[in-house]
């Protein structure tokens, strides 16, 4: 079973991780917690890349 994320559910998480990442640097966080959130952000944004590349795939191999 696949699990399909589409643009509107990825990119506000990847923008909501971004500001959070940025708060948590700005206010000191520790460096684990720093690490977490950004590992998230690369997960997401893998995810999000991932389904940029079908969507074009997809769009070049239409009949």
């Amino acid at each position: 079973m696949e699990v399909f994320l589409g643009l509107n559910v990825t990119t506000p998480l990847l923008t909501a991780l971004a500001l959070a990442n940025a708060c948590l640097i700005a206010r000191g966080a520790s460096r684990r917690t720093q690490l977490g959130v950004g590992a998230c952000l690369l997960a997401l944004s893998g995810l999000l890349f991932k389904d940029w590349v079908e969507g074009l795939v997809y769009l070049l191999l239409m009949p």
